[in-house]
C-alpha cells in the first residue's frame, strides 16, 4: 500500500513529463478508481475510459484529465493521490474560480515579456501571477464565504451572489497581475 505522499510524488513526476505513456495512463486510472476523493455532495465518475495531461486554459498549467466516456473532466492531483481537501481549500477554489475571467482577460490582453521579471530567465513557459500573493489578497478581503458544489459545471462556487460580486470587485481593485516564468512562480509558492 502506498502513501498519499508517495502517490502525489509519482503523479507530479508524470505531470512534469507533460506526456502520459500507456503504463502511466493505467496507473492514473488505477489511482482514480482506488483513491480519488469526492466531497459528500459530489458523485464520483463510475467509469473512466481514458486519461490525459492537458493545459488548463484558465491558469495555463498542466493538469490531469479523466474521460468518462462522454466528457473530459479535470481532476486534482491531490485528490487523485487520495487527499480530501479541507473546507478552507474548497473556499480558495471557489475564490479562484470566481476571478478566473480576470486572469483570462489579463492573459488575452497582455503580451508576455521575453524575460521573466523575477529570475531574468527566458519566458518560454509563462504563467500569470499575483504580485501580492493571492492568499494575502484573500486575507485583506477578510470574509469567509460559504461555498457549494455545482454539479452542472463541476466546480465550487459561492452560495451568496452578493459576496461573489464583492469578491470579484475587491480582487479587480486590489490584485496586480503580471507574467512570470513557471519556474519563478514555483519558487515564489
Amino acid at each position: 500500500m502506498t502513501t498519499i505522499a508517495t502517490r502525489k510524488q509519482k503523479l507530479q513526476e508524470i505531470l512534469r513529463a507533460g506526456v502520459i505513456s500507456e503504463s502511466n495512463k493505467t496507473l492514473v486510472i488505477e489511482y482514480f478508481n482506488k483513491y480519488y476523493q469526492v466531497d459528500d455532495d459530489e458523485e464520483k465518475i463510475k467509469h473512466v475510459s481514458d486519461c490525459d495531461i492537458r493545459r488548463c486554459e484558465s491558469y495555463g498549467t498542466y493538469c490531469f484529465y479523466i474521460h468518462d466516456g462522454n466528457t473530459w473532466v479535470t481532476v486534482s492531483l491531490s485528490r487523485l493521490a487520495g487527499q480530501k481537501p479541507s473546507k478552507a481549500q474548497l473556499m480558495i477554489k471557489a475564490l479562484r474560480k470566481a476571478i478566473e475571467y480576470q486572469i483570462t482577460g489579463f492573459r488575452n490582453n497582455n503580451k508576455k515579456p521575453s524575460t521573466c521579471p523575477v529570475l531574468g530567465c527566458d519566458m518560454h513557459e509563462a504563467e500569470v501571477d499575483h504580485l501580492v500573493k493571492f492568499s494575502d489578497i484573500v486575507k485583506q478581503w477578510g470574509k469567509n464565504p460559504t461555498v457549494k458544489y455545482n454539479k452542472e459545471n463541476l466546480q465550487y462556487e459561492f452560495e451568496d451572489n452578493i459576496l461573489l460580486s464583492e469578491w470579484q470587485t475587491f480582487h479587480k481593485t486590489h490584485a496586480v497581475l503580471r507574467w512570470i516564468s513557471k519556474k519563478a512562480n514555483r519558487q515564489l509558492g
